[in-house]
């Protein structure tokens, strides 16, 4: 078992603890990483923005946003001071759909399917196109959202249906009558 800090570590009990409804434990496990951003070969993540998707969970909406902003802050920081890095404008993208800030949300959910878009990259790029339809879920447009994910599900990568009907984000994209003719195919 790798080290507590270790990012995949960090990120797989994280996201373990979220699936199975343990989100104050989803934030006990950030809390042992000493580290402001968890970096891996497929995201960067604020902790910020980790912690404010499980506050969202748990109902707490004003320390959700204040964590979204923060995220945000450090991600535009980051941006300006790096080469054009996909990983960033996707997470940039949701923390913005968190904050409510739809069309910038898009906007950077987009761009980092440009920068690394399915057909160029079927692993990493399935990432940006699934954040993308995460983002397009979080500003209420389940259509658009279901849109990506259909296409994600043409392909061979790491969606499943089942794993739409256990992942929280999509509870309002499960609610479209679109979600249960995509997740019958």
């Amino acid at each position: 078992i790798p080290e507590p800090s270790d990012p995949m570590a960090v990120w797989v009990r994280f996201w373990q603890e979220v699936y199975e409804g343990r989100h104050e434990q989803a934030l006990t496990v950030l809390d042992a990483v000493p580290q402001e951003v968890i970096e891996s070969w497929h995201s960067i993540r604020p902790k910020a923005l980790l912690a404010a998707r499980a506050l969202d969970l748990l109902g707490r909406s004003a320390a959700a946003r204040e964590a979204y902003a923060r995220a945000a802050e450090i991600l535009e920081r980051e941006i300006a001071s790096r080469d054009p890095d996909p990983r960033l404008h996707s997470a940039l993208g949701v923390a913005y759909a968190g904050l409510g800030r739809k069309e910038e949300a898009v906007r950077e959910g987009g761009r980092a399917v440009e920068l690394l878009p399915l057909s160029k990259d079927a692993l990493n790029g399935g990432s940006y196109e699934f954040e993308l339809a995460i983002i397009y879920a979080r500003s209420g447009e389940a259509g658009k959202a279901l849109e990506r994910l259909e296409r994600l599900l043409t392909v061979p990568w790491t969606v499943s249906a089942k794993y739409l009907e256990l992942d929280p984000i999509w509870a309002d994209v499960r609610r479209h009558p679109e979600f249960r003719k995509l997740a019958d195919k």
